[in-house]
């Protein structure tokens, strides 16, 4: 049997401090099928000249400037020619043995497989693990049972196939800034993704101060929207039930909770939540399917 090739790819920009460690951790994989590939930014930082120093192993590298991280990762996957894919940010790393697992458990009836996560301090020291369980189209879209309560994958430990890429457009969504994994995932759970997931870490997620996940709240409207823009192509995909409940969860999020962000805002006082909820009751009849807003509600009068 042909050995499958295994293609990753590396988007990063300014990232000497931890580049080196992010190349070492997949060139000493030393496995026997490997493509890698790295595209940066324009660095001004000393990254290009950390990348120069493995140039002689790496199938394909640049440094130009680029639209954000979407693009980057679209040039480096127009170049990749492996039939399993995966990318890591120039901030992260692998554990060691990672493609070997990956490949001991790789089979044709599957097109996404993933690992558990650590996550790490700027240093490379622990701080914790994660590890996925999401398994369908109902669960990739549930943000509130699924990506708030830590069942999410953080990317780096997640590799899905050529094949399942070509289906499914052959590219990262530039429009989205932070949910462009998510919005892959859910393109993929669409397309009819199989999924094999294992708790045996993979990759670190090195956190940054200044890491554009940093901001919560961006992080939450965007995923939000994502959500939202596939919740839309995949309705058929859900039964009445599940529909109403991820409807109702976004529109409380949406139409109440995120007024709780504004700078200023001031809910004047029990009448004040009940008139608001009402109000947004009768615009958005679904919020009554959402177990958020029915728990704010009956505080609201008194239950």
């Amino acid at each position: 049997m042909t050995l499958k090739k295994l293609s990753i790819v590396t988007p990063c920009y300014n990232c000497a401090p931890t580049i080196e460690e992010t190349i070492t951790s997949i060139l000493s994989q030393n496995d026997p099928n490997l493509e890698y590939i790295i595209i940066d930014g324009g660095s001004t930082d000393g990254t290009v000249d950390i990348i120069k120093k493995y140039e002689s192993q790496l199938t394909y590298w640049v440094s130009e400037e680029d639209e954000g991280q979407a693009d980057a990762l679209n040039k480096g996957f127009a170049k990749a020619t492996g039939d399993i894919l995966a990318y890591i940010n120039g901030d992260d790393f692998y554990r060691p043995e990672a493609f070997k697992i990956v490949r001991e458990h790789w089979t044709n009836e599957i097109d996404f497989f993933a690992g558990s996560c650590d996550v790490v301090k700027e240093d490379g020291s622990y701080i914790s693990n994660q590890c996925a369980d999401i398994n369908n189209v109902f669960e990739i879209l549930d943000l509130w049972g699924v990506w708030w309560e830590k069942r999410q994958w953080m990317q780096s430990e997640t590799f899905w196939s050529k094949a399942l890429w070509e289906k499914t457009g052959a590219c990262f969504d530039n429009q989205w800034f932070i949910a462009l994994d998510y919005d892959l995932w859910c393109r993929f759970f669409a397309a009819g993704m199989r999924v094999k997931q294992i708790n045996t870490p993979l990759a670190a997620f090195r956190r940054i101060d200044g890491q554009k996940t940093d901001d919560a709240l961006l992080v939450e409207n965007n995923l939000l929207d994502a959500m939202k823009f596939n919740f839309d192509k995949m309705q058929p995909l859900l039964n009445t039930e599940q529909q109403n409940y991820l409807l109702g969860q976004y529109y409380f999020y949406k139409e109440i909770r995120s007024l709780e962000h504004k700078p200023g805002f001031k809910m004047s006082g029990k009448l004040g939540r009940q008139l608001k909820g009402l109000t947004a009751l009768l615009k958005y009849p679904s919020l009554k399917h959402s177990p958020l807003f029915k728990e704010r509600f009956k505080k609201s009068i008194g239950r």
